[in-house]
């Protein structure tokens, strides 16, 4: 058979240029090896972005800005889901789910051809601060929506921290052993006040805790534990956030949480189910840590909501500035899926981590909001950010009177950890303030001076949450109110009973078909 280049041979370029045909044949065969080797590169380049965008990183130390998993409701056929379309408000029903923009969609929404910046102070009057303290100059922060959403009724609301609770949940799932200090404490400081419901991944976790427990040799008779798997213990950020509905009953809203903690995303709808409560899923990104209510149509939160709801538009009116409209769009369906109607957006503290509201604010009665103040010498730029956010909460309106604000003194951070002294407990007339060994003493009694003189009819109590400060958490952080008009699990073991249980000599590694492999003992930061 001839050779497959033989016509080289007498190929007149080839002659002409003296390129034999041999010479020929290797050129043409190291020119399709070059093509070969630029398609396959071109192949796994392709592969590799795929595999790069989909990335989830291991479930220790998951950054905390991490684009959420998706969560897309059912739809009645009667409704054409368009982007921006507005559908009847009934709450807990399945007329309430919408399709709204997530991170992962690129919504398309009719806006005005031009529509102005307005930070919260420029829509009271006052004029921001534009500039850093090196003098380089930011665009505004802090943005309100324009008054097109105002709700028709008070209800559906969810309640503030402040009011009259029947229970506070707390998880021990990675509290034992690390941090068995801290459930002691808020144990013993919650007894008389209110009841506690511990939530644990197992049998394993039962034993661990009543056993710590055991050793206080006091009786607890306001602990319940219920029986919920979770990968973590900050429950106030995807934990179920209780409002109330017009006829009494309670309803749990569940917002989207970050991706990698599966477990920890289930609690809203799992403890809805336990309940026999309504469940209302908000098709948006929120860590409840950065949400405040005061149970009037008000919520205070940071500019971080508009980069955990990133949207990107695919066509908008020449003119348009896209993050306003992101901005805008992000602030209005809150308001509408929390019944607000106003939320304040906050400048977030510098070199913190979460970048949350409750790391120096805290609502004190509907009306009145308590704020970290720090001292100029030792933060100057965190000093000057949170007088900037005192000046938008006084010019906020409740029930037609300026909103209240007391501050409260803080000590400085130290490295990339803080103290707070607005991450607190409210368990019906008891507060349960956090603080740290190295806390100076008369910042703790001043901080204690503030809430009593507040809310006179309080128990102050101080517990020692030390062993969290490198976790960037605190005890408002790993809890959440369940408030007087809901109901509890009626499923629950009472520590009398588990402690006669745990007495009978039941071995702590037996294996049975419903125990299950504790967690690591290693706890996840925020």
């Amino acid at each position: 058979m001839p050779s497959l280049f033989s016509r080289y041979r007498h190929c007149q370029l080839c002659t002409k240029h003296g390129v034999r045909a041999d010479v020929a044949r290797w050129m043409m065969l190291f020119v399709v090896f070059l093509l070969t080797n630029w398609f396959a590169s071109l192949c796994c380049c392709q592969q590799a972005t795929a595999q790069v965008r989909y990335y989830r990183p291991p479930v220790r130390y998951v950054p905390r800005y991490s684009n959420p998993v998706p969560r897309y409701q059912s739809f009645p056929k009667r409704y054409k889901v368009v982007p921006g379309s507005v559908l009847p408000q009934s709450f807990g029903s399945q007329n309430f789910r919408r399709l709204v923009p997530t991170p992962a969609v690129r919504p398309q929404v009719p806006t005005p051809a031009v529509r102005p910046r307005l930070p919260i102070s420029n829509a009271q009057g006052n004029q921001p601060s534009n500039t850093r303290p090196g003098g380089e100059s930011t665009p505004p922060e802090s943005y309100v929506a324009s008054p097109g959403f105002k709700p028709k009724s008070i209800y559906p609301r969810i309640a503030g921290d402040y009011e009259k609770q029947k229970a506070i949940l707390i998880s021990v799932c990675e509290l034992l052993p690390t941090h068995e200090d801290v459930l002691v404490e808020l144990v013993n400081a919650c007894q008389g006040h209110i009841t506690v419901g511990i939530l644990v991944n197992d049998r394993k976790q039962l034993i661990e805790a009543t056993r710590v427990l055991m050793k206080q040799d006091r009786e607890y008779d306001h602990v319940k534990f219920y029986n919920v798997e979770l990968d973590t213990i900050w429950l106030r950020d995807f934990g179920p956030r209780i409002g109330e509905l017009e006829n009494g009953k309670a309803v749990s809203f569940d917002f989207l949480y970050e991706g990698t903690r599966p477990r920890d995303e289930k609690l809203p709808k799992a403890w809805s189910k336990l309940t026999g409560e309504r469940y209302h899923a908000v098709p948006w990104t929120m860590q409840g840590g950065n949400l405040l209510f005061n149970g009037r149509g008000l919520a205070l939160t940071t500019n971080r909501i508009f980069k955990d709801n990133h949207i990107q538009f695919k066509d908008l009116l020449p003119g348009t500035d896209p993050v306003a409209e992101a901005r805008q769009m992000v602030t209005q369906e809150f308001k509408k899926n929390c019944n607000l109607e106003e939320i304040v957006i906050l400048e977030p503290l510098r070199n913190e981590a979460t970048r949350h509201v409750d790391m120096f604010a805290a609502f004190v009665a509907h009306d009145h909001v308590v704020v970290a103040s720090l001292d100029r010498n030792a933060d100057p730029v965190n000093a000057s950010l949170l007088d900037r956010n005192v000046k938008r909460l006084e010019n906020v309106m409740v029930d037609g009177k300026p909103l209240k604000v007391t501050r409260i003194p803080t000590p400085a951070r130290q490295g990339k950890f803080w103290s707070t002294f607005t991450n607190v407990i409210f368990a019906n007339d008891l507060v349960i303030l956090p603080s740290f060994n190295d806390n100076p003493r008369d910042y703790v009694e001043r901080a204690v001076a503030v809430y009593k003189s507040i809310l006179p009819d309080h128990t102050i109590k101080v517990i020692n949450t030390t062993t969290l400060k490198k976790l960037e958490g605190s005890v408002h952080c790993m809890s959440i109110n369940v408030p007087e008009f809901a109901k509890l699990p009626p499923k629950y073991l009472s520590l009398a009973k588990s402690i006669a249980w745990v007495k009978k000599g039941t071995p702590s590694s037996k294996k049975t078909k419903s125990t299950k492999s504790i967690s690591t003992n290693t706890t996840l930061a925020r």
